[in-house]
């Protein structure tokens, strides 16, 4: 099993060869933009710096995995457009299981974008546009 460090090490080593460097920042007003135009609230101030710092990098495949882990990941700030009402769904889901969903209802996660699908994150408001990409979180209802 590997230590933490040596993990630490090889996130920090792919994060650096995909173009990340420590206080890198990216303008994300307009994936924002889209995403808040959509009917997602706006971007939680933690989802924000993550996105600043991160977005727009891409990860080349890598793993043991058979499809999941050996596909590329983007992360980008636009990537869950037109996912509102999925996500709206899912948060009222978990709500009505009384599970404490702030700020993470209020927070819309790091989206990657993997073979054109949203593959993760988590938002809730009212609206969307019922468009429909794949989704590594399960859809509410096991639709």
């Amino acid at each position: 099993m590997r230590g933490t460090s040596d993990l630490a090490d090889q996130t920090r080593q792919a994060l650096e060869a995909a173009g990340w460097r420590p206080g890198r920042t990216i303008e994300i007003a307009g994936g924002e933009a889209e995403l808040v135009a959509d009917g997602f609230p706006p971007l939680h101030p933690v989802a924000r710096r993550f996105l600043a710092e991160y977005g727009g990098l891409r990860l080349p495949y890598s793993g043991p995995g058979v499809t999941r882990a050996r596909e590329a990941i983007e992360l980008m700030p636009d990537a869950c457009s037109g996912e509102a009402d999925r996500f709206i769904e899912w948060s009222e889901h978990v709500q009505r299981r009384k599970k404490s969903t702030e700020p993470a209802s209020r927070l819309v996660t790091a989206c990657s974008r993997s073979g054109g699908g949203a593959e993760v994150g988590v938002g809730a408001t009212p609206g969307g546009s019922g468009r429909r990409r794949r989704s590594a979180a399960p859809p509410p209802g096991g639709r």
